[in-house]
Formats: C-alpha cells, sequence, structure tokens
C-alpha cells in the first residue's frame, strides 16, 4: 500500500463513525454485519466529497454523474437502493469540512476591429489644350496660252461671250472629340495577418497552512502549504544557585 492510499485509509477510518452513527438513524440497524454490506455505499459519497470535480457543487449538479458511476461499478446494487447512504457520507463529508475556495484570473484575448482610415478614389475632369499637325490640301488655278497649231474650224459661238468656270477647293482641318475608356481602375482589400503583443496583470489566490501547536494533519496538499508556527524562545531561569535552562 502507498503512502497515499495509507492517508486515504486513515482519513476514511476517522469519518467512520459519523458515517455508522448515520446508518444507525437512517435504517435503524445495529448489526455488524448489516454495517459491512452499506459501508461500500457511505465510502463512495465521503470519496465523492473528497473529488475536486465535485467540491464546491450541489447535490442536485452532481448525483446524476454519480448515478452513472455508481451503476458502472457496483451493477449488483440499484442507485435508488444506494443514493441515501451516498447522500448521507456526502453531507457528513461536507459538514466536518471548512472550505476555502481559491480563485485565479485567466487572461482571456481576442481582437476588436476598429476603423483606421479608409482609401478614397475618385475621378475628376481635367482640360488640356492639343495641337497637331493636319495635312491639308488645296487646289490652285494655273491659266496657260499656247498657240493652236493648223487652222481649226470655227465654231458656231464664235464672237459670242463665253467663260468657264473652274471649281476651286481647299481642304480645312478639323478637331472632333470621341469619349473612348482609356484605362480601368480596380480598388479592392485583403487582410494581412500579424501579430501583436498583449500584456495585462493577473491575480491568483494561495493557500498556506499555518499549525500551531501538535496537531496531528493528513493530506499530501495540507503538508506543502504547511508553515509552522516558530517555536518560543527558551526561558533561561534567572536562578544563579541551579542555572537550569528550560
Amino acid at each position: 500500500m502507498t503512502e497515499q492510499e495509507r492517508t486515504f485509509q486513515t482519513e476514511w477510518k476517522e469519518v467512520v463513525p459519523a458515517c455508522r452513527a448515520a446508518w444507525t438513524k437512517r435504517y435503524g440497524g445495529s448489526n455488524p454485519a448489516r454495517w459491512e454490506e452499506h459501508e461500500p455505499r457511505y465510502r463512495y459519497g465521503w470519496e465523492a466529497a473528497a473529488n475536486p470535480s465535485y467540491q464546491g457543487r450541489d447535490w442536485s449538479e452532481i448525483e446524476p454523474d454519480l448515478q452513472r458511476d455508481w451503476s458502472s461499478r457496483y451493477s449488483n446494487i440499484s442507485w435508488q437502493e444506494a443514493s441515501d447512504a451516498v447522500r448521507d457520507a456526502w453531507e457528513i463529508s461536507n459538514a466536518n469540512e471548512q472550505k476555502l475556495r481559491l480563485h485565479k484570473e485567466e487572461m482571456h484575448t481576442g481582437t476588436n476591429t476598429t476603423k483606421t482610415g479608409e482609401v478614397r478614389v475618385r475621378k475628376e475632369v481635367v482640360s488640356e489644350e492639343q495641337t497637331r499637325e493636319v495635312p491639308v490640301t488645296h487646289e490652285e488655278v494655273t491659266v496657260k496660252r499656247h498657240p493652236v497649231e493648223g487652222k481649226a474650224p470655227a465654231s458656231e459661238d464664235m464672237f459670242k461671250e463665253e467663260e468657264v468656270r473652274v471649281p476651286v477647293h481647299e481642304e480645312h482641318a478639323y478637331a472632333e472629340k470621341r469619349p473612348v475608356v482609356k484605362e480601368e481602375v480596380h480598388v479592392s482589400k485583403q487582410p494581412v495577418q500579424g501579430s501583436e503583443q498583449v500584456s495585462e496583470t493577473i491575480r491568483h489566490e494561495e493557500a498556506h497552512v499555518e499549525r500551531e501547536g501538535d496537531v496531528p494533519m493528513h493530506g499530501s496538499e495540507a503538508k506543502a502549504g504547511e508553515q509552522k508556527s516558530k517555536p518560543k524562545d527558551k526561558l533561561i531561569n534567572s536562578d544563579k544557585k541551579s542555572g537550569e535552562v528550560f
């Protein structure tokens, strides 16, 4: 048997008288054989009270868990038969104990989204003067005289006024504006993963066990946190004859 098991057994023996008194009151029992039959039920309730998972919780909260565990361990005895004894031991253990709850603060981190700014993309009309060289064509009239060789026959319209009209043309440059799409601007955003360090001061409570006098204590937690009180200084008898130190 390990040291922890021996300590556990010793602590159970200290609770047995109170559990047995509760058994006698509930069942009116006095036969030791009958107590041995019920003892596992009371011990189960005492062990449950010592379980850190159940400490500080109400009976109504833990009973469903205890019922499932009991049914898996003691299939020959129903929970309905055992629950009264288990609860008696649970209440006895809690009544004999004074609980000191230790708390601690836990740091939880998260992120909040805040607006850091914005980007605006807008368009505006900008006017500018452009000049281009455009090639143009114009017509010019050239009049030339040259003698007619030979004797051409005369026409019937001779000796009448006559004119020849030659249309003269020229090109003029002009500017015409036509809207076209020059380019497109696409605006998008995407998340960029980074990290930041956050700091916070968190607190926790510690239990310190102080003992005065020769008080027996059991349990590893008690020994770990024990702080013995300082022994009193020895008194020196002022009687010069004896000179006894005590």
